[in-house]
């Protein structure tokens, strides 16, 4: 049709880029990835400003929906990603989603590298940012940083969240470990 005909080029891969954004919003990872992977294959020849920015969250809907389904590439294309695209305002999630890939995997030193980096940035909301200081502390834990440990610990254990009492109770247990008794006590009565 005439109408058709008027359209730019890259419209139906546009199409197919709000149908995977669509999908990837409604928890649908797998048929999100599909249409995301149809997309990429055509916008190649995109390169203004705004396929761009098109690109970049086709990449970042790729590499999340990876990391939802649990798929074996998710590491590779979260680190991709944020290679590709470090000034994306994405990338605090990519190296948030990067950072839980790792510490899901009981990877503690790994995951440490990418929740610092998340939670360097001021582009987490408060609950993401509270489970991040949580498993930094968590994960210099396991990882034998014991000061670094204390320190997520405390910021942790500061305020009310899900974290709170967890983050208390290894708060006590480096406390105790350093031979602060009495703190670890009082910490312990904390809880």
């Amino acid at each position: 049709t005439i109408v058709q005909a008027q359209l730019p080029a890259y419209y139906d891969y546009l199409h197919l880029y709000n149908e995977a954004n669509e999908l990837f919003e409604k928890d649908k990872f797998g048929a999100a990835q599909k249409k995301i992977e149809a997309f990429l294959v055509f916008e190649e020849d995109l390169r203004t400003h705004d396929a761009f920015d098109l690109r970049a969250n086709a990449r970042y809907i790729q590499a999340v929906s990876a990391y939802q389904l649990e798929r074996e590439d998710a590491e590779s294309l979260l680190s991709q990603f944020l290679i590709e695209f470090s000034e994306n305002s994405k990338t605090p999630l990519a190296s948030y989603y990067l950072g839980l890939h790792h510490y899901n995997r009981r990877k503690y030193s790994k995951a440490i590298g990418p929740l610092v980096a998340a939670v360097k940035s001021s582009a987490l909301n408060q609950e993401i940012f509270d489970e991040v200081v949580f498993k930094l502390g968590y994960s210099y834990f396991k990882d034998d940083n014991l000061p670094q440990a204390l320190h997520y610990f405390d910021m942790a254990s500061d305020k009310k969240n899900i974290y709170q009492e967890d983050a208390q109770y290894y708060n006590a247990i480096l406390l105790y470990q350093q031979g602060s008794y009495a703190d670890a006590y009082s910490a312990l009565n904390a809880l």
